[in-house]
């Protein structure tokens, strides 16, 4: 009978030290820091086709402390184009952060060009186009689905554009502040319309899917 008593104390005073465990613990959560890149250089940067590209890099730390980062994609300097590379750092439980860069390899006749100025949309709204002076090839857009800027004024916001050969221009996914990501799919570029006219649908948050069209003031 004593030892069945001893038997019957060990188990309570085991499943108390189990219940106390669990009411210490349950309310507790950790803490994780999360890994923070910052880019070495422009986000859009161009380069002369021929020319020889020099990756710029990230500067990624956790907690600052400097830690690895894997890059992904490459750029083809003989090949106009416009290239992605994605860095990505990790930390010990899983978490990432990644961060983008935009290349663009301009063709010479395209960097002889010169896009910017207004680009009226055939429904009256004007936009306007702003070359980047230290990138032949690269232009910003402050309205890219020529959105009335009065009754929808978030949808003023830039937009890269990439003009890396004669009739070419490229609109790469980038962060849209509607939410996700912007760019631009069906673009044409007709240079002989009078000044300039181009075409293109938005693809976005808040965009439809009908081509706008916009020529040059």
């Amino acid at each position: 009978m004593k030892k069945n008593n001893i038997i019957i104390m060990v188990i309570l005073l085991i499943t108390i030290t189990f219940i106390s465990c669990e009411k210490d613990t349950k309310n507790v959560s950790s803490i994780t820091t999360y890994p923070e890149l910052s880019l070495i250089g422009d986000q859009f940067m161009t380069i002369a086709k021929g020319a020889v590209f020099t990756e710029p890099g990230v500067t990624a730390t956790i907690g600052g402390t400097a830690v690895p980062f894997t890059t992904t994609g490459t750029v083809d300097p003989t090949t106009a184009g416009v290239y992605i590379l994605e860095y990505k750092a990790t930390n010990s439980e899983g978490f990432f952060q990644t961060a983008k860069r935009y290349v663009g390899v301009i063709a010479p006749d395209a960097a002889a060009l010169n896009l910017s100025g207004n680009w009226k949309r055939t429904t009256g709204v004007m936009t306007t186009w702003t070359k980047i002076a230290a990138n032949n090839g690269l232009y910003t857009t402050n309205n890219v689905g020529g959105v009335d800027p009065v009754a929808n004024p978030s949808y003023s916001y830039p937009v890269r554009i990439f003009n890396i050969k004669d009739s070419t221009l490229v609109i790469p996914s980038q962060v849209n502040p509607l939410g996700g990501e912007v760019y631009c799919t069906n673009i044409v570029y007709k240079p002989s319309v009078g000044l300039g006219q181009v075409k293109w649908v938005v693809m976005g948050s808040g965009y439809g899917t009908a081509a706008r069209t916009f020529d040059k003031q």
